[in-house]
C-alpha cells in the first residue's frame, strides 16, 4: 500500500511530537530530579555527568564503558550507577556528518556508595573535556541544574562484587617536571598524609597508585617521570602501612584529562603549563571491603 504524507505530519518540528489526533505534544528535555547515594549497595557507585548553563557548542555525547549514556545540553545532568572499580568514559560532539569523532577517552576509579561528579566542558572549537569535581562543588553545581530526560541510556548496569571493590580514591597533582614530596605545596602534603593515615589496613586488600604526565615533551621521559611520581606517593603509603600490597604504575601521557592545551594556547608556554596542571597527577585507588 502506498502511503501519502499529509501536511499535518510535516508541521511537527524538531523538538515536538505528533499525537494520534495530529495535535502537537511538548517534548520535555528536562525534568526535576535529585541524585543521592542512599540507595547504593556496597560495591556500587554513582557517576553524575553535568554541563553548566551558557556553555558554547552543540550537545555533547557521553559514552560509558563504550556504550552511549547521554547527549548533554546546557544546564543538564545525567546519572548512571556503575560498579566501584575502574571505568572508562569518552565523549564527542553530536553531529550528523562527523561520525566517529569520539575522543580517546579516559579511565577512572569510582568509590563504593559514593558519587563521582564529572563536569563536561567545551570552548566550542576543541574536544570536550572531562573535569572531576570534588563532592561539595559537584553537589552545589548539580543543584542548579535539571535532570536530562530526553534520551535513553544504552549503558547496561551489571551486577557488582561485594567482596573486593574500590572503597576510596585520591588524587595528587604535581608541578611541571616535578616528582618529589618536597615539590608539593605544604597544604597538599598535609592532605595527602591525612588520607594515607585513614587507610585501614585490616579492610584493604590492595592499593593501586597510577602516575601520569602531561603530553609535553618526550614520551619515554614522561613515562619515567610518571613512575617517579607514583613511587613518591606509594612510598608514603608503605611507610604508614607496610603490610598493604601496593601496585605502582607510570603511564606517561596515555590517560590525559585535557588534550586541548597546546592548541588552545598555541605559543604561550605559561598558559599551556597552567592548562596542563590537571594532567600531571597521581591517582590512588584503595581496594577492599567497607
Amino acid at each position: 500500500m502506498r502511503l501519502k504524507l499529509g501536511g499535518a505530519i510535516f508541521a511537527c518540528l524538531a523538538l515536538t511530537a505528533c499525537s494520534a489526533n495530529n495535535s502537537p505534544e511538548t517534548w520535555q528535555n528536562f525534568t526535576d530530579k535529585t541524585v543521592g547515594a542512599d540507595n547504593l549497595n556496597q560495591g556500587e557507585s554513582l557517576v553524575v555527568f553535568y554541563r553548566q548553563p551558557n556553555t558554547p557548542g552543540v550537545a555533547i555525547d557521553v559514552y560509558v564503558n563504550q556504550d552511549y549514556q547521554t547527549s548533554l545540553l546546557n544546564g543538564g545532568f545525567s546519572a548512571i550507577k556503575l560498579c566501584a572499580n575502574q571505568n572508562f568514559i569518552s565523549t564527542s560532539y553530536t553531529s550528523d556528518r562527523d561520525f566517529g569523532n569520539r575522543t580517546r577517552g579516559i579511565h577512572f576509579y569510582s568509590s563504593s556508595q559514593q558519587i563521582t561528579y564529572v563536569k563536561v566542558t567545551s570552548n566550542g572549537n576543541q574536544q570536550p573535556v572531562f573535569t572531576f569535581v570534588d563532592n561539595e562543588q559537584g553537589k552545589r553545581d548539580v543543584e542548579q541544574l535539571q535532570y536530562q530526560s530526553n534520551v535513553l541510556s544504552r549503558v547496561i548496569e551489571k551486577p557488582c562484587s561485594n567482596q573486593n571493590y574500590v572503597t576510596a580514591t585520591y588524587q595528587v597533582n604535581f608541578g611541571f617536571d616535578q616528582s618529589s614530596t618536597k615539590s608539593l605545596p605544604a597544604n597538599v602534603q598535609q592532605a595527602l598524609a591525612q588520607f594515607v593515615q585513614q587507610i585501614n589496613a585490616e579492610k584493604v586488600t590492595s592499593v593501586k597508585v597510577n602516575g601520569y604526565s602531561d603530553p609535553v615533551g618526550n614520551s619515554n621521559y614522561n613515562v619515567k617521570l610518571s613512575e617517579r611520581r607514583a613511587n613518591t606517593v606509594a612510598n608514603l603509603i608503605q611507610q604508614s602501612n607496610p603490610s598493604i600490597q601496593t601496585e605502582v604504575n607510570g603511564f606517561g601521557a596515555s590517560n590525559v584529562l585535557n588534550n586541548n592545551c597546546a592548541k588552545e594556547y598555541r605559543g604561550n608556554r605559561t598558559l599551556i603549563n597552567q592548562c596542563n596542571a590537571e594532567n600531571r597527577r597521581v591517582e590512588i585507588a584503595v581496594f577492599g571491603q567497607e
